[in-house]
């Protein structure tokens, strides 16, 4: 699978997500995002919430990895740019590298037409199942 980076402005990309987790109700326990990479767009969404902004892009697909994981990297960064590669179960992040089962690559358009939103709810999965 091809990796998939994108570089933005950290405070913007900050605020964002920021704003993201508040409109859906905090970070919770176990809280999943999931970033979109487009065409020089990034998409930040959680169930309930969703945010875009302009973002230099290479590949695309559907990220999806554990908002404390994201907000750890972000909270650490000092620069005016903050630069991500991420491959299924890696990310990296400037000369860092985390390794975890926990992130997820989808390519674009290979997601089922009927799929379980992130963080689901017990009524949403049932509604799912049935």
């Amino acid at each position: 699978m091809i990796p998939i980076s994108f570089t933005a402005n950290t405070s913007a990309f900050k605020h964002l997500f920021d704003q993201v987790l508040r409109a859906s109700g905090g970070m919770g326990k176990n809280k999943m995002i999931c970033i979109r990479a487009t065409n020089e767009e990034l998409e930040l969404s959680v169930q309930g919430a969703m945010v875009k902004t302009k973002a230099e892009v290479t590949g695309e697909g559907d990220i999806i990895l554990p908002s404390k994981l994201l907000k750890a990297y972000l909270s650490s960064c000092s620069t005016a740019v903050i630069s991500f590669t991420f491959k299924k179960g890696e990310l990296q992040c400037g000369s860092s590298v985390y390794t975890t089962s926990a992130i997820d690559i989808v390519p674009l358009g290979l997601r089922p037409h009927l799929e379980v939103p992130i963080n689901s709810s017990r009524k949403s999965i049932l509604r799912y199942a049935l």
